[in-house]
């Protein structure tokens, strides 16, 4: 075989640089979605520290955390992101919720002599309604139009990774107090706007819609967590993929002015506490 000339070769230029990063790099995604917390909700916002992964016990990096607290009450939220091309979109398979899906845990936490231990209640049907859409798989297409869904599987389960500090920090958030405190815990995927289809199965395995772009799709994944002095494990009940539009529809409903606490940490859960 004749050898590749050397005016055959060509370096990459500004443009193709500029291309590939613009294609490929999630980093200023990352940053484009941090600023729209940051500036909407007026939060801190932290942006691509490392965690020891509690399952494999390596250092890992995450993409964004933040917290919304009102008093004692406080909601946590591990996102992280994906500059998808709208060509090779994500598409979530699923179904109508059953009853059994349409729950999260809130993390009791009561402060003790001996630090903080932590009760695990279930709001039902409060954030994860009845009857809604449930994505129960996940399928990317490559460029060969096969499904090659590890990309959007590593985001997701990063996402639960890096929810399992977050976990942690609500079941200890009472420590040192005298009042309970009442949080929980969310896992979010960011993707750009138009590369969120869904399809929607009946009771028979049958497509009964034609697929869909969406703006958000709950993911249920029931993922436990192992949280000592707890009075059983915490589970991280979904996956929330939203794309950028979405993700702003979501922040509105968080803003201090706007947000349902009720719907988020129930007052019947919190008036069954002394001081909740």
């Amino acid at each position: 075989m004749k050898p590749i000339a050397t005016s055959e070769k060509r370096d990459f230029t500004v443009d193709d640089v500029r291309k590939f990063v613009a294609e490929n790099d999630d980093f200023g995604f990352e940053m484009k979605v941090a600023a729209e917390i940051r500036n909407t909700l007026r939060v801190d916002v932290f942006h691509g520290g490392t965690y020891s992964d509690p399952v494999a016990g390596k250092p890992r990096q995450f993409d964004i955390r933040f917290r919304v607290r009102d008093e004692r009450k406080a909601l946590y939220f591990a996102v992280e992101c994906k500059n998808i091309d709208p060509a090779r979109p994500v598409v979530i398979c699923g179904r109508k919720s059953e009853a059994k899906e349409n729950f999260h845990d809130v993390i009791v936490s009561r402060g003790s002599v001996k630090g903080a231990c932590a009760s695990i209640r279930k709001a039902e049907a409060c954030r994860y309604r009845a009857h809604e859409f449930v994505g129960k798989s996940v399928l990317k297409p490559d460029m060969k139009g096969r499904s090659n869904d590890s990309e959007i599987y590593d985001r997701w389960s990063q996402a639960l990774a890096s929810a399992h500090d977050l976990v942690l920090e609500a079941a200890n958030s009472a420590s040192g107090f005298e009042l309970p405190s009442f949080g929980a815990v969310f896992a979010w995927v960011v993707v750009p706007d138009e590369t969120l289809w869904t399809v929607t199965y009946n009771g028979d395995g049958r497509i009964v819609e034609d697929p869909k772009v969406a703006n958000h799709c709950r993911y249920f994944v029931g993922h436990e967590y192992v949280v000592s002095r707890a009075n059983e494990k915490v589970c991280v009940s979904h996956i929330d993929f939203v794309t950028f539009s979405g993700l702003q529809q979501k922040l509105g409903c968080l803003h201090s002015s706007a947000v349902d606490w009720d719907a988020w940490i129930p007052e019947k859960i919190r008036s069954s506490y002394r001081g909740g």
